[in-house]
């Protein structure tokens, strides 16, 4: 059991104004090895309607795929429900890969592992490698958002509401995360923006 409490978490994040993201271009991140063989969107199902152990970093704004501030340019936002949600953490890439015995854990070595405190948590956010991203494995958490990297166009947009129409659609604009929205299912802009205070609470 982790020793920290799940509402310090919220507060952590929101403190560095960070998401937890899980790209959907790796397949081992995906938590199931049968996801190797699946399209990003199939992936991105697999992880939307299952809990598995996801491959996650944190993001926040100025971030971004290009910089290797994470991993890939399609993926979701999430919200840990407990605290042992988090399974590892690493201020960079841990390599971590599937538990072939249960889709839900990762295996990993050299990075933090249960119990994991909120100390622990903050220095990979803190102390993050440069130029590549943070990894945070996590099971056991809501879906609130699909991310789109941006510059996003509006065909990834209505091909990502069109799919999940029970998620917002999210990016970066003008130094801020916002919801993409389309007002006549023809063509889209930017909504509000979103904070992490939107999720974590």
């Amino acid at each position: 059991m982790n020793t920290f409490q799940i509402n310090d978490l919220y507060k952590l994040l929101i403190s560095y104004g960070k998401f937890i993201y899980h790209g959907v271009a790796i397949g081992k991140g995906t938590g199931n090895p049968s996801v190797l063989s699946l399209s990003l969107e199939d992936r991105a199902d697999n992880a939307i309607n299952t809990n598995l152990g996801l491959c996650c970093s944190t993001i926040g704004v100025g971030d971004s795929e290009q910089n290797l501030d994470y991993w890939g340019t399609f993926g979701i936002i999430i919200k840990p429900i407990a605290n042992d949600s988090i399974l590892l953490a690493h201020h960079a890439d841990a390599g971590s890969d599937v538990d072939p015995n249960d889709d839900t854990k990762r295996i990993v070595t050299d990075c933090f592992l249960p119990p994991i405190s909120l100390v622990e948590l903050e220095s990979t956010i803190s102390k993050r490698v440069a130029k590549t991203a943070n990894e945070w494995g996590v099971n056991n958490y809501f879906v609130w958002a699909v991310y789109l990297d941006p510059p996003y166009n509006s065909a990834a947009y209505f091909y990502a509401k069109n799919r999940w129409p029970h998620l917002k659609i999210i990016t970066q604009d003008d130094n801020s995360f916002k919801e993409i929205i389309s007002s006549n299912g023809s063509t889209c802009n930017f909504g509000n923006v979103v904070t992490p205070s939107d999720l974590y609470q």
